[in-house]
């Protein structure tokens, strides 16, 4: 007579085998997660290059002058200074049509600055992920700034002053849409050219209390900056020098 064997697992088996799986689980989970952040922080990347070939190609249709944004009210058929409610995204929107290049991937809320404007033909609802940097605008004395509209080729050591920035809309009090240097959010000194900076010396919303709307990092330590001349970086630590228009 023959003898059926039956194969199969034990349960001190199946007990074996699930925990080497939650083992590699715990080991490879840590390592998921930073290449899907990596992989936002590539896209956040991605998006502002697109910007910035756009402001770039913006400026060769405007006499070498990049796009002025805030505080003055350049467009011709805004009368008064101070616009709120209307962004340089909006004058990007003929050449980038997808309004997710506007926003930053790894940011977990919105937030919306424009609003819909027929005197402008502006369409409103763009994130207010990536802000100009408008450092020196409150600046005691006083030098001007780099989103006054001057062209690209005036623009000294163009390689190491920031364009844009990502800016965390902090503020309860106001959608913000810049990213400066203050010391007050009102009209403290500019930074000193050899002045070491991290993002708590930022802020990102005029017209609120200074200290509700102090820049955070947004990828790891460090946020993206698109730079004049075209390149992007994850910034942790910068220098005085490259905010500012004199140095």
């Amino acid at each position: 007579m023959s003898r059926r064997v039956h194969n199969g697992f034990t349960l001190v088996e199946l007990l074996v085998v699930i925990g080497i799986i939650a083992l590699l689980i715990s080991i490879l989970l840590p390592a998921l997660n930073k290449a899907r952040a990596q992989a936002r922080t590539v896209a956040c990347q991605s998006n502002m290059r697109q910007l910035g070939i756009t402001l770039t190609a913006y400026a060769l249709q405007h006499k070498g002058r990049t796009l002025p944004v805030w505080p003055w009210s350049w467009h011709p058929a805004l009368s008064q200074n101070y616009v709120w409610d209307v962004g340089y995204q909006e004058f990007l929107y003929p050449w980038i049509k997808n309004k997710d290049v506007y926003r930053c991937p790894d940011r977990p809320d919105r937030s919306w600055v424009t609003r819909p404007r027929a005197d402008v033909s502006t369409e409103g609802g763009f994130a207010t992920d990536y802000a100009y940097n408008e450092t020196g605008w409150s600046g005691s004395p006083f030098e001007g700034y780099l989103c006054d509209g001057r062209p690209i080729a005036k623009i000294r050591r163009s390689s190491e002053k920031v364009w844009l920035a990502e800016a965390s809309n902090l503020a309860p009090e106001r959608n913000g849409w810049q990213v400066s240097y203050s010391v007050d959010g009102f009209d403290g000194p500019n930074p000193r050219p050899d002045q070491r900076l991290n993002w708590k010396n930022f802020y990102n919303a005029p017209g609120c209390q200074f200290h509700s709307a102090v820049e955070k990092e947004r990828h790891g330590k460090g946020n993206n900056c698109l730079f004049f001349d075209g390149h992007v970086e994850l910034v942790r630590d910068s220098w005085g020098y490259q905010w500012r228009v004199e140095h």
